[in-house]
């Protein structure tokens, strides 16, 4: 009877390691919202139509969204993302946004690249494409109830050998429309009835519960 009861236990208790994808997130691009439309100029002469919205990267899957870079301080040139504390390397690029020409938004820290795409759309085609763009993931709003902060919120600093960002499941990051790229330019499109969507991922290089439900 006790080797039963033990063996039944142990059975009990593999079952969670079985299933390694339960410790991956699924990145989810919450709807845009509060969007609206300005003039806003480019250079000399070139002025731009830009329709201006917030975002977000939902985690709604069982583990967390954690990324860690390396590198010399002037780069970072190892790119991982952690499940269950193993690092894997992914084909992603970490820069540092210091508010120059290049990097125009100044938040003075680093980003992931190309973590999420904005577009406009009809019903047939795309309209007005935009660049992808990246960001500092961050848990910035709690959207399943108790859900708790186990993702890393370091985004470093110019210098930084390594950085650690991400969103716990249950949470998701907010992009405010004030911030630069948070934007689609429509200069060129005509007057209408558009779905403005946006990707998360777009990339696929996080390695996800659901590689398929990353646009809204």
């Amino acid at each position: 009877l006790r080797r039963i009861l033990v063996i039944g236990l142990l059975a009990c208790l593999a079952l969670p390691v079985a299933d390694a994808r339960a410790a991956l997130p699924n990145l989810v691009s919450d709807p845009a919202s509060s969007p609206f439309t300005g003039v806003y100029p480019f250079g000399p002469g070139d002025d731009r139509l830009l329709l201006r919205f917030n975002s977000y990267v939902h985690n709604d899957g069982p583990g967390l969204l954690h990324i860690r870079a390396t590198g010399d301080g002037a780069a970072m040139t190892d790119v991982f993302q952690v499940i269950d504390g193993t690092p894997t390397s992914i084909g992603a690029q970490v820069v540092y946004e210091d508010g120059s020409l290049t990097n125009e938004d100044g938040h003075n820290h680093w980003h992931l690249q190309r973590a999420a795409r904005y577009s406009l759309w009809d019903d047939a085609a795309e309209v007005a494409p935009a660049q992808k763009v990246g960001f500092c993931l961050l848990d910035s709003l709690r959207v399943t109830s108790g859900a708790p902060k186990t993702a890393p919120q370091n985004c470093g600093a110019q210098g930084s050998t390594q950085i650690n960002m991400g969103v716990s499941a249950g949470w998701r990051d907010l992009y405010t429309s004030s911030l630069a790229f948070q934007w689609v330019d429509v200069s060129d499109v005509q007057p209408g009835t558009y779905v403005l969507r946006s990707e998360v991922d777009p990339d696929d290089i996080v390695d996800e519960t659901d590689e398929s439900n990353g646009f809204a």
